[in-house]
């Protein structure tokens, strides 16, 4: 048997009241975990609704989300993203 000694419970820091949390439904929510869920986003093929939710563009031909593959060596982050690419397709 192996006995594991643990830190001592710590408590989080007290919440400012000046803040407030919010809860997001999930239909305004879209995941963007990589650039090129965030070129998808920035491009045409979603739509800002009035109410701030992100529906697919009526005028598409296709209901599907196109596949996007970029190469992490140029676009893992925004910043190189930007430098590779002069025009966000609209």
């Amino acid at each position: 048997m192996v006995a594991r000694l643990l830190p001592p419970p710590t408590t989080p820091p007290p919440i400012p009241a000046s803040l407030t949390g919010v809860n997001v439904p999930r239909s305004r929510f879209l995941p963007v975990k990589k650039t090129s869920d965030l070129l998808l986003v920035m491009s045409n093929l979603y739509q800002i609704q009035t109410d701030g939710t992100l529906r697919m563009n009526v005028a598409r031909s296709y209901p599907s989300v196109p596949l996007v593959k970029l190469g992490d060596l140029h676009f893992a982050e925004v910043s190189t993203t930007a430098l590779n690419c002069e025009v966000v397709c609209e």
